[in-house]
């Protein structure tokens, strides 16, 4: 593979006048110099391109910043050509020996000259393809006519001074395979993968970092509506989409993979088939039920939360807390209703349907979330149609719920779909051709993901009635979630147990017994969280009756609050650890438990006053109870009154969530399972896990149970010798 030197000159009439990139005036002809060369260096490797042809694929690839090149860019249309690094040498010499082993090798080198003696730099580009002594031989982009058969020395932009003093900017590409003399078309970004797009609020790029932390390394830096290919399961993207303190792991155009951070991103609806137009609004009258629903007589209800009780988790808070205060937000108004309907706290029905539906009702493109499952699809169609169906689906004839993959063409190599809304749409979209209602039975629907083939449990006349119910809002999602827990056991089975706040009751019924506990847990830790941030709420003044009669010439007085309930509440300064409550007013005591910042405790202490007194000062101690009818003592100058909450913990037996613990799967081999520094297969391993090690999990339970199993997806752990790091997460079990 060697490199052809060929000439081309930006100020070609043929696209001289041609705006630059994204900008509104800067043109090919004047400002073009760094794309012209870059043109040169493709053309000699057999990559033929001309200025004006590029500067529109670099568009297409958001391969400009204005009218500046995005170097990575070029590998996006140019998998064999690998952008190495950009090396700025304003301020340090330029690094000339790695020019010359660069152009040794048979790799050119583009270069940022000063093409002025004036004084500042005056930017211009060029190539160097060959070391003659110590000077550099170029191909210059502004003559024109481009000076052809001349050797042109570096040494006509050293504007008098040495050459590694007159470079100010180093371009390394690699070309790993010359190309036939054709141009290809760029990849197309539509290959069925998820998408995000950078913000039109980062005006300043956007970083790819190294971890989910601003305190990693960065890896790049992507500008504003850029494309970024997510690498983690739609579930966890629709969780995480415009949410703080989340992270979303993706790669960038040329491979680059990393994190960025979620609430600077937007959804896209690149990727897999483009939704078809939206139905008609169906007509309330079309849908029809055959028994009356939980949701009856709640029409005037408002689906989301008065504003007043709404809840706000804090970046420091963990996942189970953002999930519930998003649940409650969005749904309060409605779940409240029908938790009074049902006799069951509000905290149970936000942490069960968080749980069991994660919140979402429809992807980003708008359609309702589905999944198709092709076992299910064999039962009600495809074994009277075998020979059809065996040449669209398949599936795991030993698990049939596993395997699953299909084809639009029977000359088509299989694909996988489940994880990916686009797909599952396109196979259900396919099943729905063949046969409608066997199709509809055989997906689960909306965010409480019930079965197609549950339609008569929560009360509709067919499942193309609860398929319109579902697509019409997720307000009635919502309520067919609890349509379905009333409807699933004779009697109102599964209700009672809600009431009873027996979770792992609940989870046996809706999730069966192998991930029974796993659930279980994951709800009672967002029931705590939601109690939590519930307690801390303003107290809200009683309503008027509807109709009063004179007011009263000497009304009954407010009660002081000095003599009556008290609450505190836990000061960031206590710190990332929490603060101890200890069994007796000292240090010295057994501690009952850590709280956390931002915890609503109950004062027990009968002298109100003299507490106050205490607040924020060292060496005095406060009596308290926290919302799981702990006693004990706390120090008094890591808490603060909150005088706007108030604070009723009638909760006597809630357990601690249980931290998950997973597993070295099989899988991992005889070598084992790295346990890395930092959650990327990059990172430096601390050792090696040999199979079926225990490994507790450290972080949030409800995020790390989504993970387990899932590629891409890492987990923190600690092993049994107390090693703490990070695990690929395809390679663990529970």
């Amino acid at each position: 593979m060697s490199f052809k030197p060929i000439n081309i000159s930006q100020q070609d009439a043929r696209w001289k006048n041609i705006k630059l990139g994204f900008s509104n005036d800067s043109t090919i002809g004047v400002y073009g110099c760094a794309l012209t060369s870059v043109c040169m260096w493709l053309s000699g490797f057999g990559y033929p391109e001309t200025p004006d042809k590029l500067n529109e694929k670099l568009k297409q690839r958001n391969g400009y910043q204005q009218d500046a090149i995005v170097w990575s860019a070029v590998s996006a249309i140019y998998p064999n050509v690998k952008f190495k690094s950009l090396i700025i040498c304003t301020d340090a010499n330029a690094p000339i020996d790695l020019i010359a082993a660069s152009i040794a090798s048979g790799q050119p080198v583009i270069l940022e000259v000063d093409n002025s003696p004036k004084a500042g730099l005056q930017t211009h580009w060029v190539v160097a393809y060959a070391k003659v002594g110590k000077d550099f031989l170029i191909l210059d982009p502004w003559p024109n006519p481009p000076e052809q058969g001349n050797d042109i020395s570096l040494m006509r932009y050293s504007q008098g001074k040495e050459l590694k003093r007159s470079i100010m900017a180093v371009v390394l590409y690699e070309c790993q395979t010359a190309g036939d003399g054709s141009s290809p078309t760029p990849p197309p970004l539509n290959d069925g993968s998820l998408y995000v797009r950078v913000g039109e609020a980062v005006t300043a790029g956007l970083r790819i970092r190294s971890a989910p932390s601003t305190a990693s390394d960065t890896l790049s830096l992507e500008i504003t509506g850029a494309y970024l290919k997510v690498l983690e399961p739609e579930a966890a993207l629709r969780s995480k989409i415009g949410m703080n303190d989340q992270w979303l792991r993706i790669s960038n155009a040329v491979g680059v993979e990393g994190f960025v951070a979620a609430w600077l991103v937007v959804a896209t609806t690149v990727g897999g088939s483009p939704p078809p137009p939206p139905p008609p609004p169906e007509d309330d009258k079309t849908i029809k039920r055959i028994r009356a629903s939980i949701g009856d007589g709640l029409e005037s209800v408002p689906t989301s939360v008065a504003a007043e009780k709404r809840l706000a988790a804090s970046p420091t808070q963990s996942g189970s807390y953002r999930l519930v205060a998003d649940i409650w937000n969005r749904y309060g108004g409605i779940l409240g209703a029908l938790s009074a309907k049902l006799n069951i706290e509000s905290g149970v029905a936000v942490a069960t349907l968080g749980v069991e539906s994660g919140g979402q009702a429809f992807g980003i493109d708008g359609r309702t979330l589905i999944r198709f499952e092709n076992h299910l699809f064999y039962t009600y169609w495809g074994k009277n149609n075998l020979d059809k169906f065996n040449k669209f689906f398949a599936f795991n004839n030993n698990q049939r719920w596993m395997g699953h993959k299909w084809r639009s063409d029977p000359k088509k190599a299989w694909t996988d779909f489940h994880g990916n809304q686009a797909r599952e749409w396109d196979v259900f979209s396919f099943a729905r051709s063949l046969d409608e209602s066997a199709a509809m039975l055989s997906i689960s629907m909306g965010a409480p993901q019930i079965m197609g083939f549950n339609f008569g449990v929560i009360g509709y006349a067919s499942v193309q009635d609860m398929f319109a119910a579902f697509a019409r809002s997720d307000r009635d999602q919502v309520i067919a979630f609890f349509d379905f827990i009333q409807g699933t056991l004779p009697n109102a089975g599964a209700v009672k147990v809600l009431q009873a706040r027996n979770f792992l009751q609940f989870a046996t019924i809706y999730n069966g017994s192998g991930q029974a506990p796993t659930y279980a847990g994951l709800i009672n830790s967002g029931y705590t969280a939601f109690l939590s941030l519930y307690a801390g709420l303003p107290v809200q003044p009683p309503s008027p009756p509807p109709d009063p009669a004179a007011p009263p010439d000497n009304p009954p007085p407010t009660p002081d609050p000095v003599d009556g309930d008290m609450s505190v509440e836990v000061l960031s300064s206590a710190g990332k650890t929490g603060l101890k409550m200890f069994q007796k007013p000292r240090i010295e005591a057994g501690v009952i438990t850590t709280l956390s910042v931002g915890m609503v405790l109950r004062v027990l202490d009968a002298d109100k006053g003299e507490v106050r007194k205490h607040l924020g000062k060292k060496n005095e101690w406060v009596y308290v109870r926290d919302y799981q009818a702990r006693k004990g003592y706390v120090q008094a100058m890591f808490v603060g009154e909150k005088t706007n909450s108030p604070v009723t913990f009638s909760i006597l037996d809630l357990a601690e969530p249980e931290s998950i613990t997973v597993y070295v799967a099989g899988s991992a081999g005889k070598s084992g399972l790295l346990l890395r520094v930092q959650p990327t297969s990059y990172a430096p391993s601390v050792k090696s896990l040999p199979v079926n090690t225990t490994l507790q999990v450290l972080d949030d339970p409800l995020i790390a149970s989504q993970k387990v199993g899932v590629y891409n997806q890492w987990i923190k752990v600690k092993e049994p010798l107390g090693a703490e790091g990070y695990v690929a997460a395809w390679f663990v079990k529970r």
